[in-house]
C-alpha cells in the first residue's frame, strides 16, 4: 500500500479517482479492527472486508490499462482480504451453533 501511495503521489493522482479510490481503501481498512475487535461486530467487519475488497478490486480495474504495476503490487492484498474475509466469516459461522 505504501508503494502504491508512493506511486500515487508521484504520478499526481491523489486528487483524481483513484486517489479518492485508494483513499476509501484506507478508511476502511481503519475502520475494520474497531469494528472488529472494538465492538465484535462481526457481521459488520465482514461487511467492511467485502467493501474493501470491492473497492480494491475497482481500483484496481479502473487503473489497469494506465498503471498496471499498480495493479500487480495490489494481487497480494487482493489474497490477503479474501484470506480475512473467509476468516472472518469462519468466526461468524463458528459463533451462531
Amino acid at each position: 500500500m505504501g508503494v502504491t501511495f508512493y506511486l500515487l503521489w508521484k504520478k499526481g493522482l491523489l486528487k483524481k479517482d483513484l486517489g479518492i479510490l485508494y483513499s476509501a481503501l484506507l478508511v476502511l481498512n481503519a475502520l475494520w479492527s474497531p469494528v472488529f475487535f472494538g465492538a465484535h461486530l462481526m457481521i459488520w467487519g465482514a461487511l467492511v472486508i467485502g467493501a474493501m475488497l470491492a473497492t480494491l478490486l475497482f481500483f484496481i480495474v479502473r487503473g489497469w490499462p494506465e498503471h498496471k504495476v499498480m495493479g500487480y503490487l495490489n494481487f497480494p492484498y487482493v489474497a490477503w482480504l479474501l484470506v480475512a474475509f473467509s476468516l472472518n466469516f469462519s468466526l461468524i459461522f463458528l459463533n451462531s451453533h
